[in-house]
């Protein structure tokens, strides 16, 4: 008798043990296989980011270069102007220097001077 008890537990150990590897065995494939699904997840979201962060980098970089060709451009019309400017300040003090020569010639009543000759 001693023998079949030993038998039995020696039986009922086997079919525990081959139980509990089949179902452990399951466990470990679930849990391996959730982590890499984890995994495969975090590195999709990881990827996504990063593309949105290249298209957000390059929506930048065509403001920016735009940005840069505005004021290339309002630099040269700045220089424009001025020379512009420049033009208008030396007329003007020619003009002004004309102009008082004009009234001298006027006021003093001297016909020595042709007004033709102040005018040029």
């Amino acid at each position: 008798m001693p023998e079949e008890v030993s038998s039995i537990y020696t039986l009922l150990i086997a079919i525990v043990t081959a139980i509990t590897s089949a179902k452990g065995w399951e466990y470990w494939l679930k849990r391996l296989d959730i982590k890499e699904k984890e995994k495969d997840k975090s590195a999709q979201e990881k990827n996504l980011f990063r593309d949105d962060l290249l298209l957000r980098v390059g929506a930048l970089q065509e403001k920016l270069d735009s940005s840069y060709k505005k004021i290339e451009s309002m630099s040269e019309r700045i220089n424009e102007l001025s020379i512009n400017l420049a033009k208008a300040e030396i007329r003007i003090e020619f003009l002004e220097h004309e102009n008082s020569d004009l009234l001298k010639y006027k006021a003093n009543g001297s016909h020595s001077i042709k007004p033709e000759a102040v005018v040029k």
